[in-house]
């Protein structure tokens, strides 16, 4: 089964939250391989309510994102790069976070 595409503002929310979590789990640690480990990871991390839609999301886009952070792009531009979020459209990511730890 093919996954529908991530709603643009909630894909916009996933995106910006899930390179948080993977440049946590990276540090300073840019190997490929690494990369991939984390973007694979992710999603476990991730409260139960939104692991599906992030599933979804690393199925479209893990590849590209892969292949950004491997070149070393900073992880907050990297869903402006892939299409994700405007350049206007930044999600507080405060907020974010206030919900990932209330229903983690």
């Amino acid at each position: 089964r093919s996954p529908g595409p991530v709603a643009s503002s909630q894909g916009c929310v996933i995106c910006e939250f899930a390179m948080r979590q993977i440049e946590n789990l990276l540090q300073q640690n840019r190997t490929e391989e690494m990369i991939v480990n984390a973007v694979e990871k992710v999603c476990s991390i991730l409260p139960t309510t939104v692991k599906s839609e992030c599933r979804d999301f690393v199925e479209q886009y893990g590849q590209a994102v892969v292949e950004l952070l491997a070149q070393e792009l900073d992880p907050a531009f990297v869903c402006t790069a892939i299409g994700l979020c405007k350049k206007t459209e930044r999600v507080a990511i405060g907020a974010w976070d206030l919900f990932f730890q209330y229903y983690s």
